[in-house]
């Protein structure tokens, strides 16, 4: 079954608001109704990179998302996990409530001209030994 890949919204939590969760395989989760998702604006359409390579005898992925946004997204440091929302209706998550943790950079732009980009472009990786999981909610 062919699914669209196109994500059209991106929220945020606490990894730690994610204890609780638990798989259904290894591509489905069910996820803690309790939890807190915050919004993040972004422009449409974030870019999602999804890559798989074999490390010592390990299979493992990495997930990066790419998008811009007018949000101030705050301390970096603090560890988040990542719902993103795809235009078929599903979902999927950048994180877990344990290691590894997704990691967030921002790169601020000041540019040249003021018709020029402004917004600040965010990035999220994450590496694991498994696949990005998918979820409907």
């Amino acid at each position: 079954m062919n699914r669209i890949h196109l994500v059209i919204s991106v929220e945020r939590t606490p990894c730690s608001s994610l204890d609780g969760m638990f798989g259904l395989g290894t591509e489905h989760m069910v996820i803690p109704e309790a939890v807190q998702w915050e919004p993040i604006d972004v422009r449409p359409h974030p870019v999602l990179t999804i890559s798989d390579k074999i490390e010592e005898k390990v299979r493992m992925w990495t997930t990066t998302l790419k998008f811009f946004t007018c949000q101030d997204l705050g301390d970096t440091s603090t560890r988040y996990a990542y719902r993103l929302k795809f235009a078929g209706g599903s979902y999927a998550l950048i994180g877990s409530s344990s290691r590894p943790f997704p990691v967030l950079t921002v790169q601020l732009t000041a540019p040249e001209k003021p018709s020029d980009n402004q917004w600040n472009e965010a990035s999220i990786s994450w590496a694991t030994a498994f696949p990005l999981q998918t979820f409907f909610a």
